[in-house]
């Protein structure tokens, strides 16, 4: 058994956020090298999970949310992907918010006999409901019983109080579920488990965090040991929530697979020991975890196979067709006016002569949040135009005429014309979220019709720029 790991009564096995990172990271950004794929981590699974049941203790592998929108793995729907994702023996899964935004992507998880019905009432949407049934898209919760220890953790998975899904799901406020009769009755069955477990896609010090915590305490007591897995906010970190809760963050894009552990000392006056330890997605770091002498004795049949069918997939998709060739690095988080900000190469190259294409008519609304990664020197295959621009590939066009605009309402959480989209351009990297309107609808219109357009997109996005072909880089609102 590793020396590295923090082992105890309860150990957990983390992914969060992966957003269809399952090739790993091809390019040098983060130190140590990020040269892990997701063959590499069932392999570090099956290491640890062997070497727990040689000593009589149990490893719980988890996937915490957020599976697509990442690279070119993930598509509307994620045919792809989700085969990938079933090779790995998690015990519980929970949904994120990317899962939710198109009803494509949500039938197809749903579908009978599908992805969701694949886990057998492992994936716990515990406020994520089917708007058709009113009844959760997967399972409220589940008993999660290790098979050499007997220990046993009540499972919930939970979505923060999300407001911008589309229209065949429901997410129930937290604040809401936690005074639902059901809940209670889980929680009340103290004698049927030893610790509490949730899965929460939000971030680790999120005060909904607080609500379950809370409303888990004034059920249970003092005694039990809570574990939050939490996510969404792309980081690593962890909090204390009490001497016997803990919420643990472990990280994105596959950078991180994270491990967690506490006792389950029975006395409500001892710490339950919590511990964390974040393992690079590294083939070394992962070697030593894994307690095994290096990279070659990482990788197991099963990872290796797994390995394959990753770069089988990736190979007919398409992702390493070359698209050409990048003179310099160009970096999200470069000043605009810096010769390397991949958002000047974006608006100049793409937002202005491809969606604007010097036509002073159209102005372009667009998130700050359309481009998640960097471009790298050398060459760019489309699996990096996919990563650089990872969500929606199409622009949305506003025909209604402005005061259509101002009158209609967009559906909670919804921008208004996000349901008619066309192309903008078939080989352009297109950002998430655009909405394209003919500026004769507008453009010229009063300043407040504007407005009202870009506060039915603040639910969607955490920051709007708007652009013309006058002033592409600048900020009209």
């Amino acid at each position: 058994m590793s020396a590295v790991l923090p082992w105890n009564d309860v150990n957990l096995l983390i992914v969060t956020d992966v957003h269809s990172w399952v090739a790993g990271h091809a390019h040098p950004d983060h130190t140590p090298l990020l040269d892990a794929d997701y063959g590499y981590v069932l392999s570090l699974y099956e290491h640890l999970s062997a070497a727990a049941a040689a000593s009589g203790r149990d490893v719980f592998f988890l996937q915490n949310g957020d599976l697509n929108d990442g690279t070119g793995f993930s598509r509307a729907p994620p045919a792809a992907l989700l085969p990938l994702l079933q090779h790995l023996p998690f015990d519980a899964l929970t949904t994120g918010n990317h899962e939710l935004y198109q009803n494509t992507n949500i039938d197809f998880l749903a579908q009978p006999g599908g992805f969701i019905d694949s886990w057998r009432g492992s994936y716990l949407t515990s406020n994520t409901l089917n708007a058709t049934t009113g009844q959760p898209l997967g399972a409220r919760s589940r008993l999660l019983v290790g098979n050499a220890s007997g220990v046993r953790v009540l499972a919930f998975g939970f979505l923060y109080d999300m407001k911008n899904h589309d229209d065949h799901v429901i997410v129930t406020r937290v604040e809401d579920v936690v005074r639902e009769p059901w809940f209670f009755e889980a929680l009340n069955a103290t004698d049927a488990y030893d610790a509490l477990l949730f899965l929460t896609h939000m971030d680790f010090r999120d005060s909904l965090v607080d609500v379950l915590h809370a409303a888990a305490r004034s059920a249970v007591g003092a005694a039990v040991p809570i574990q939050f897995v939490t996510g969404h906010s792309h980081i690593r970190a962890y909090r204390d929530l009490d001497a016997r809760a803990a919420s643990y963050e472990a990280g994105h894009y596959l950078d991180t697979v994270g491990f967690a552990s506490f006792g389950l000392s029975s006395s409500s006056s001892a710490a339950a020991a919590f511990a964390h330890l974040d393992i690079d997605a590294n083939q070394a770091s992962m070697a030593a975890a894994a307690g095994v002498d290096g990279p070659a004795s990482l990788l197991t049949a099963a990872g290796a196979a797994l390995q394959s069918e990753i770069k089988r997939v990736g190979a007919g998709l398409g992702l390493d067709r070359l698209l050409g060739c990048s003179p310099r690095a160009y970096a999200r988080k470069s000043p605009l006016g810096a010769a390397d900000s991949l958002w000047r190469l974006f608006l100049a190259n793409i937002t202005t002569d491809t969606a604007l294409a010097g036509n002073a008519s159209r102005i372009v609304m667009q998130s700050t949040g359309s481009l998640r990664y960097d471009v790298y020197p050398g060459p760019v295959t489309a699996n990096d135009v996919w990563t650089m621009c990872a969500g929606a590939r199409y622009a949305s066009a506003g025909p209604a005429s402005a005061p259509d605009v101002a009158a209609r309402p967009a559906r909670p959480g919804r921008c208004p014309f996000a349901d008619r989209f066309w192309r903008v351009a078939p080989r352009a990297p297109r950002g998430t979220g655009h909405l394209l309107f003919r500026s004769d609808d507008v453009l010229d219109a009063p300043s407040s019709v504007l407005a009202s357009a870009t506060r039915a997109c603040r639910p969607v996005w955490t920051s709007i720029d708007v652009y013309n072909v006058r002033t592409p880089y600048s900020r009209a609102l």
